[in-house]
């Protein structure tokens, strides 16, 4: 074993799996749950979506459904319509956090993941994020902290290189790791 090993302790009904896709231009969010049920019988469950805005946690919508999941893999799909959704962009990073919880017999499980609204893609030879022509303006940064460190000793070390990067008005960076990090 090379890299870092977890051991997990989960109940009986988890969720194993928790896939987001949002749609920029409505607000809907298309959600794809993977319950797993360890037990030898089905079993009644109650699980819950609830969208946050991620930095601030302040809550956006919360749906509830009660369900029988079936003894191994259940797979759930939900579409949630978001109020007044807000697109990511370089100038306002809004992202928001879906959390996933199931509750059974006594029980909870939670995962979560993060996502934002935008659309990008190259159009007639430009590129366009959320319909708009915008110009990248970036660089190809190699992270050596403070001598052959791929990552740095502290946050405040990466928040400086970022900050100075945002104030030469790049919106957009291409980190190069040789290992994904957490």
């Amino acid at each position: 074993i090379i890299g870092p090993v977890e051991l997990w302790v989960t109940p009986a009904v988890y969720v194993k799996n928790l896939f987001v896709v949002p749609d920029w231009e409505t607000g809907k969010v298309k959600i794809q749950a993977t319950v797993l049920n360890t037990r030898t019988q089905e079993t009644l469950s109650s699980i819950s979506f609830n969208i946050s805005e991620a930095q601030t946690g302040t809550p956006v919508i919360l749906e509830n459904y009660g369900q029988k999941m079936d003894t191994g893999s259940n797979r759930l799909e939900v579409e949630i319509q978001l109020p007044e959704h807000k697109l990511w962009s370089p100038d306002d990073p809004l992202l928001y956090r879906l959390t996933a919880s199931i509750q059974t017999l006594g029980s909870t499980d939670e995962k979560s993941v993060r996502f934002g609204f935008r659309d990008f893609r190259f159009e007639n030879g430009y590129f366009r994020l959320n319909g708009k022509r915008i110009f990248l303006n970036g660089m190809n940064f190699s992270t050596h902290f403070p001598v052959g460190y791929t990552v740095p000793l502290n946050e405040d070390m990466l928040r400086k290189d970022v900050v100075n990067m945002k104030a030469l008005g790049f919106n957009f960076v291409r980190i190069p790791f040789g290992f994904p990090n957490p």
